[in-house]
């Protein structure tokens, strides 16, 4: 499946409401490196799986990710093959923590109670729309300030801080 700066395509895997982030990641290997998240890690202790072929989109319900501000936690998500997350709500550290990480969040309630796991998504994520390839239905995510759009472009403010030095180093 493809992902360029604004297009991101991958199947969905549902995940219910109130999925704290002692869930997605044991408090055990907050603070740990890139390296060091693999991706059995990531729901070890609950009977979500994350074993859809190719690039997945988390499709979740309210208050996903709560209980932490770690970023490790999205980390762990995106060393899953999580290329974007659609939902209902999101706590603003996971929503902020996410945008650092280069983790588009699309806040689409609509989308997030009618999507199915394994259907194919299309994000835009300059414009917010979410289209559900089989069925050609279209979502529309919550208007974001035109900041977040770009820095969703340019993969968080990771990938900003990454283009500036590169940039400086002549490469």
């Amino acid at each position: 499946m493809a992902q360029d700066e604004q297009q991101i395509t991958g199947h969905a895997v549902t995940i219910g409401d109130n999925i704290s982030a002692n869930e997605i990641l044991s408090p055990e290997f907050y603070g740990e490196g890139e390296e060091a998240l693999t991706p059995s890690l990531a729901f070890a202790t609950s009977d979500i799986n994350l074993s859809a072929e190719g690039e997945i989109i988390l499709v979740t319900g309210s208050n996903f990710a709560h209980g932490s501000v770690n970023e490790s936690v999205v980390t762990a998500l995106q060393n899953t093959g999580a290329k974007a997350i659609v939902g209902s709500e999101f706590p603003q550290y996971f929503y902020r923590n996410a945008l650092n990480l280069g983790l588009p969040v699309l806040v689409a309630p609509d989308a997030a109670s009618e999507i199915k796991s394994g259907q194919t998504l299309e994000i835009d994520t300059k414009t917010g729309s979410i289209t559900m390839i089989e069925s050609g239905r279209e979502y529309q995510s919550e208007e974001r300030p035109d900041f977040i759009t770009r820095l969703m472009e340019m993969q968080g403010v990771t990938g900003y801080i990454r283009a500036l030095k590169s940039q400086e180093a002549g490469e």
